[in-house]
């Protein structure tokens, strides 16, 4: 029985190194397909967060929630997991003169097809309207997920941050 190799005929026998050498061409060659998609995905995530960061410190509430999948649950701790019309009722409370500014670290992203998860250290200065401020600063864990047309949005969102000084 005879094997061939492709552009040698049917009666040419196969070499083994040759195969090995095409399977790892081949290895490589996905290797840079699926490293420019989880790099292309990972710039998307963190331009989701920039674009969070600058819409809250903006108060442009609307665009914040637009970033967020209808079946969300946000989790804080001493509190019970709260969808998001909780979460938009506690941001559109920004209008009552609480301003936010802040910064989002990202530390690390996992890519799992649509579905992503991003560790992030976030730090919060709060100042109400007469001018008292509260910083805050944590690590976050978030769980996104692509939407039907390619979107990332948030669907679990993991909040530890605790009070400074």
């Amino acid at each position: 029985m005879r094997q061939s190799t492709i552009g040698q005929g049917a009666n040419a026998p196969i070499e083994p190194y040759a195969i090995a050498s095409v399977c790892r061409s081949i290895d490589r060659e996905l290797e840079n397909v699926d490293q420019t998609h989880d790099d292309a995905a990972a710039a998307a995530l963190r331009a989701l967060v920039e674009t969070w960061i600058t819409a809250t410190k903006a108060g442009d509430h609307e665009r914040v929630l637009a970033l967020v999948a209808d079946d969300a649950l946000f989790l804080m701790p001493g509190r019970e997991p709260f969808g998001k019309a909780v979460f938009a009722n506690m941001i559109r409370d920004q209008k009552s003169g609480l301003q936010i500014d802040g910064t989002s670290e990202v530390k690390e992203i996992q890519l799992l097809g649509d579905w992503a998860f991003m560790r992030s250290r976030l730090r919060l200065l709060l100042v109400t309207r007469d001018g008292s401020r509260t910083r805050q600063e944590g690590e976050t864990l978030s769980i996104l997920r692509k939407d039907a047309s390619g979107r990332w949005l948030l669907v679990r969102d993991a909040n530890m941050l605790a009070m400074q000084p």
